[in-house]
């Protein structure tokens, strides 16, 4: 996904954006947002991405497909939007000197999946503790701007992709190879294959399945 400085002669298409608290939307390509609110616009197939007035809108992408957006200052920013079938989509926004009615509202429907996450806002900064109820949400914390992220993945979330890898070697006909999780994050395959064939095929399973999580627990420790 790209975010270019200009992009000209888009058409309107009525996409819907998904408001959060501080922004009041009238039409579905038009939409107020408070000054300093913050606002989760989810867009399929996203190719690129402009704001007409970085100064007065800025906008960040969060991940595959969602936009997260700032009202910077009093004013009015066209929000530019281009998908990878070649459709484009003009959102017009105004930004109002109003205070967000309640910013951490805002901060957790960007976070969809995760009920037990803990929002507190000290001046600029944000602080995340609690549990990630899935990997997507965690991507999207360590993309948020001026995040301090205290949060832990759900352990339910480790031990599904634990099983998800168990029954993924039972299918592959490796029932002799059982995927242990050791620690907080680390998995373990144990048991017996039959050659080294086997071996590696249940390693490559194991790779594919949890590695998403280990990478996302290692982020998350490092912040």
């Amino acid at each position: 996904m790209l975010l270019l400085p200009h992009l000209l002669a888009l058409a309107v298409l009525g996409a819907s954006p998904a408001p959060d608290a501080g922004a009041s939307v009238t039409d579905p390509s038009s939409f107020v947002l408070g000054l300093g609110a913050q606002m989760v616009l989810p867009v399929k197939h996203l190719k690129a991405v402009a704001a007409t007035a970085p100064s007065v809108l800025d906008v960040r992408p969060l991940g595959p497909g969602v936009l997260l957006l700032v009202g910077l200052d009093a004013g009015h920013s066209d929000l530019l939007v281009a998908r990878d079938d070649g459709s484009q989509d003009v959102f017009t926004v105004e930004i109002m000197d109003d205070p967000p009615d309640d910013e951490a509202s805002s901060v957790r429907s960007i976070f969809p999946e995760s009920p037990d996450l803990t929002i507190r806002i000290i001046g600029d900064r944000v602080f995340l503790t609690g549990l990630f109820g899935s990997l997507e949400d965690v991507e999207r914390s360590l993309r948020y701007p001026n995040a301090v992220c205290l949060a832990r993945l759900d352990p339910k979330v480790v031990q599904a992709k634990v099983d998800e890898v168990n029954a993924a070697l039972a299918h592959a006909s490796l029932k002799g190879a059982q995927a242990v999780l050791h620690g907080s994050g680390t998995l373990v395959l144990e048991g017996t294959v039959q050659d080294p064939e086997d071996k590696a095929k249940a390693q490559k399973i194991a790779d594919a399945l949890f590695g998403p999580v280990a990478q996302a627990i290692a982020a998350l420790e490092r912040r």
